[in-house]
């Protein structure tokens, strides 16, 4: 993903910011996370896909702590996933999304039977 690839989604989803939908802060701060959002795209690329959003699975807040576990065992350093950063890398894959009512989160199309790293979602 490019800074231009995240400034097509930004410009898709105006309201997008680093902390997710609706959040008062610049949206440009988001621009700041293109490594998190690459960090999310490399996570995201090991998931299976369900049809619609599945909310089982919990939400774009929840998967990006994940996704920052996920990270530090497999590279051996953190890195800090804004939930805007998970959400745009999510769009930029491809991901089918439904707001989380009274979140500025998202759930998204990631099924409940993907297993990453020996562990179920």
């Amino acid at each position: 993903m490019t800074t231009e690839d995240l400034k097509n989604i930004m410009n898709t989803h105006p309201t997008l910011t680093a902390s997710g939908f609706g959040v008062d802060e610049d949206p440009n701060e988001l621009l700041k996370f293109i490594d998190a959002c690459n960090a999310s795209c490399e996570w995201l690329s090991l998931v299976l896909r369900t049809q619609l959003p599945n909310r089982k699975v919990g939400g774009s807040y929840r998967l990006k702590h994940v996704v920052e576990r996920w990270y530090e065992r497999t590279h051996g350093h953190p890195r800090y996933i804004p939930d805007g950063a998970f959400i745009a890398a999510a769009y930029h894959m491809g991901f089918i999304s439904e707001p989380k009512q009274g979140s500025p989160s998202v759930f998204l199309n990631i099924s409940c039977k993907t297993k990453i790293d020996g562990q179920y979602l």
